[in-house]
């Protein structure tokens, strides 16, 4: 079977210091949302006559401080690049 399941909020934010809008955004918001998008899908795949499909916890922590990861190096290769192309000129 092939289940597809679009899951979404709208997130009100009043007075946050800009450096916790990641945190709020990319951890806090989907670790509220996923336990209802998980019962979502293991329900609707049971109603279907199918065994319920348990979907594996996700930490957002872990995925969210490897975005910052990858953004930090993407930033010191362009910076790099840009610092060996002014030693060319």
């Amino acid at each position: 079977f092939m289940l597809e399941l679009v899951y979404c909020a709208v997130v009100t934010l009043g007075e946050v210091p800009q450096e916790a809008l990641g945190p709020l955004l990319l951890i806090e918001t989907p670790r509220l949302l996923f336990p209802f998008a998980r019962a979502i899908i293991a329900n609707s795949t049971r109603e279907a006559g199918f065994p319920p499909l348990q979907v594996a916890p996700v930490d957002f922590v872990q995925l969210y401080q490897q975005q910052q990861q990858q953004a930090r190096n993407e930033e010191q290769q362009n910076a790099a690049q840009v610092d060996s192309g002014a030693k060319l000129n």
